[in-house]
């Protein structure tokens, strides 16, 4: 998933639809704000040979994880793209 702030893009990546590409070059216009997801460590290193942004702003902090209702809590381990910061 990419979130693009200024150009108000969000890109959920589809499957077997050549999303993996297209989540790549959204990267390349990505900026501090935005969030990418990360991707399988092959397409990342393709990501970094093209010089475009890595995963960054997909984790929640702890102060954010608290204000998060209990509901979502409870839903979020069983859901297959975790935030890792759940993991930890």
């Amino acid at each position: 998933m990419i979130v693009l702030h200024k150009e108000k893009i969000i890109a959920l990546k589809a499957r077997k639809v050549g999303g993996t590409s297209f989540e790549i070059a959204l990267s390349k216009y990505a900026d501090e704000k935005s969030v990418i997801t990360p991707i399988i460590d092959e397409d990342e290193k393709l990501r970094s040979q093209l010089n475009f942004k890595a995963p960054q702003n997909y984790q929640y902090t702890t102060e954010e994880l608290r204000k998060l209702p209990l509901s979502i809590k409870i839903q979020m381990p069983f859901t297959k793209k975790r935030k890792k910061a759940l993991c930890q």
